[in-house]
């Protein structure tokens, strides 16, 4: 599944978040279908209940993609994920799920909001395997519990 569009859309989510203020992006045959400003996976949770959650052939583009988005990203079926900084576990991940992945900068870990340790979500799917495990965790973890 790694065609032609799937790279051009790569290039586009790259060029899209570095000229515009958006923290996410999902862009399909050219077109971008979605934008989300935001902080964290708060974003990524947040497009995937507002929407039907499915983005099977979308690539989704991320300011950093650390293994908890990489999960997400399987969740939704991305076809690719372009990223300005993440982790070579989060590549792994998605190379796991047949995604192509593209990042700029390689991080050794996400850290948390003050720098001084891990990521609260990465901590929390460190041994999880499968997308729609991970969801439930973060979307739990960012106080969405439904009902």
């Amino acid at each position: 599944m790694m065609d032609e569009q799937v790279i051009l859309d790569i290039k586009k989510a790259q060029l899209l978040l570095r000229t515009l203020d958006t923290s996410l992006v999902v862009i399909k045959n050219g077109k971008i279908l979605h934008q989300r400003i935001g902080e964290g996976l708060a974003p990524f949770i947040d497009l995937i209940e507002t929407t039907s959650g499915d983005f099977s052939g979308c690539v989704i583009g991320d300011r950093l993609l650390g293994r908890a988005s990489a999960l997400l990203c399987r969740y939704v079926h991305a076809a690719g994920v372009y990223a300005e900084k993440g982790t070579k576990k989060a590549l792994a991940v998605l190379l796991v799920g047949g995604i192509l992945g593209q990042v700029d900068t390689f991080l050794p870990h996400i850290s948390n909001q003050s720098q001084d340790g891990l990521c609260p979500f990465e901590r929390a799917v460190t041994s999880v395997e499968y997308p729609d495990e991970a969801f439930h965790i973060i979307k739990n973890k960012l106080g969405k519990l439904e009902g």
